[in-house]
């Protein structure tokens, strides 16, 4: 009995599948992967391609996405017409520089919508269209242009009072004159430069060299130590009958308005180089005369030097002008077998019209 179990058991351990259970396994396995083959088709055939109705509806919507996003974006307008545009947007490649992108329909049915990106060659945005097209909204107003700087041609800017009694200063090694000038300029000037400046005087004896310097005054109405412009007068150009002599700068700076500066008269060469005729009680003049002596400034009162300031004066235009500005773009973007699509942009920072 032991010897039979033993070999039953043997028997059942090592029993494999019958030729029905294979068949039915080989069916249900088969039945399966049709099934599985049959989802696979199916998904796939859900998914859109390029030359599909669905294809071509995905790549115009995502056309017009790029196409409203970078428009309300632009910075300038360089071309606009019904089928193209050109625009500037920000720096998006990090070079610090404007990009400009391109859009452009040929107008002939089945036709791309080309992109190009810096002048680069158009690529093809969505194929096969059969309509597009561009609306551009334009306001006009006026606008201020204040920070805008027009040049004013030399004009003389400052005189001193010729009426009263002259008396005679002699500009030498141990003595300097200087006379403060403060202009009355006219409204809207944003700077004047001093270009020249004619000083009443005469040369004494053999005369010399007269430095003639333009500089700041103090708080305290005394011309300062700094010297922002120079320039000489030779015994040559004096005579010994006083007169209007003048000297040209060359390179001084822009001053603003309401800035004084001092005109002073030194020896150049250390010899009496010259005498001014200044005039003593000078009622009407505005500022004053200084004489440098000893090592300090000291005013003379009433006392001026006859003398004339030329300049040449920077003024601000505040005149409104006319300008027209990008506000808004209609977009229409058609293909074959597709509702037509259409979008309004509003172009935030409202570029100007070319």
């Amino acid at each position: 009995m032991r010897a039979c179990h033993h070999a039953s058991g043997g028997l059942l351990a090592g029993r494999g599948f019958t030729l029905i259970e294979a068949v039915l396994s080989t069916a249900v396995s088969a039945v399966l992967l049709l099934a599985m083959a049959s989802l696979m088709f199916v998904a796939s055939r859900a998914i859109p391609d390029r030359k599909s109705s669905g294809g071509s509806t995905h790549s115009a919507a995502a056309a017009m996405e790029q196409l409203t996003l970078d428009l309300s974006q632009a910075t300038k307008v360089v071309e606009a017409t019904d089928k193209a545009v050109t625009i500037e947007v920000a720096d998006r490649d990090g070079d610090s520089k404007e990009e400009s992108l391109r859009y452009e329909w040929s107008g002939a049915s089945g036709s791309p919508l080309l992109y190009s990106v810096n002048g680069g060659t158009g690529q093809a945005l969505v194929r096969s269209v059969t309509g597009f097209g561009l609306a551009f909204t334009v306001e006009t107003g006026k606008e201020l242009f204040a920070s805008r700087r027009i040049g004013v041609a030399e004009t003389r800017v400052w005189d001193a009072p010729s009426l009263g009694v002259t008396m005679p200063q002699l500009v030498d090694s141990s003595k300097s004159l200087a006379q403060t000038v403060l202009p009355s300029l006219p409204a809207g000037t944003a700077a004047w430069t001093v270009t020249r400046v004619r000083v009443y005087c005469s040369k004494q004896g053999t005369g010399g060299t007269t430095r003639v310097e333009l500089r700041p005054t103090t708080a305290a109405g005394m011309p300062s130590d700094t010297v922002i412009a120079s320039t000489t007068i030779p015994a040559s150009s004096l005579s010994t009958s006083s007169a209007m002599v003048e000297a040209s700068f060359a390179g001084a700076p822009a001053l603003a308005p309401g800035q004084e500066v001092a005109i002073v008269l030194a020896s150049h060469d250390g010899t009496t180089s010259m005498r001014v005729s200044y005039i003593v009680l000078a009622l009407l003049a505005e500022q004053s005369m200084w004489t440098y002596s000893s090592g300090a400034w000291s005013q003379n009162g009433l006392n001026v030097i006859p003398c004339e300031v030329y300049a040449t004066l920077k003024r601000v235009d505040e005149s409104a002008v006319q300008v027209d500005r990008t506000t808004r773009a209609d977009v229409k973007l058609e293909l074959s077998g597709v509702p037509p699509m259409r979008s309004q942009v509003q172009i935030v920072n409202t570029p100007e019209v070319p």
